[in-house]
């Protein structure tokens, strides 16, 4: 079940554990680190299962035509089934009814064919997150044009 999720929602705080468990608690940091400058003035959305959060993702609008994909994470046991492309298409729907020009996010240089198979393109070389280290890649798209044909 699709779910938009508030501060006051008791599934909110399962998805601010969620996140750190899989983003930050790795790499030895405080739990304080989840909240960022962006938490507060973006939307929160969940999957769920039997009313438990399975699936989450941050949507911040940024400009006038222009909004932030990010924090997205499915819990580690049903990575890989799908839940994913659930929740990213469902934020791109979203902002294609909110008519937003250009969706960005910053992606795990790790998982950029996931980002890719939705539509998004690349823009940049990959860089350090400033709280983990590891690689990211500055990532983009447009609503509602067709991705790239693979070539080959």
């Amino acid at each position: 079940m699709k779910r938009e999720l508030f501060p006051e929602d008791a599934l909110y705080g399962d998805a601010l554990r969620l996140r750190y468990e899989v983003f930050f608690e790795p790499h030895g940091l405080a739990p304080e680190v989840v909240m960022d400058d962006l938490e507060r003035s973006s939307r929160h959305f969940a999957l769920l299962e039997e009313e438990r959060l399975v699936a989450y993702a941050r949507l911040t609008f940024i400009a006038h035509n222009e909004a932030k994909i990010s924090q997205m994470v499915v819990v580690p046991a049903r990575q890989g089934s799908g839940l994913g492309s659930i929740l990213l298409a469902w934020l791109i729907e979203l902002c294609e009814r909110e008519r937003i020009d250009k969706v960005v996010l910053e992606a795990r240089a790790a998982k950029t064919g996931f980002y890719v198979r939705h539509g998004f393109l690349c823009s940049g070389k990959p860089y350090p997150s400033r709280r983990t280290g590891i690689p990211h890649v500055h990532m983009e798209l447009v609503p509602g044009r067709s991705p790239p044909k693979p070539i080959g």
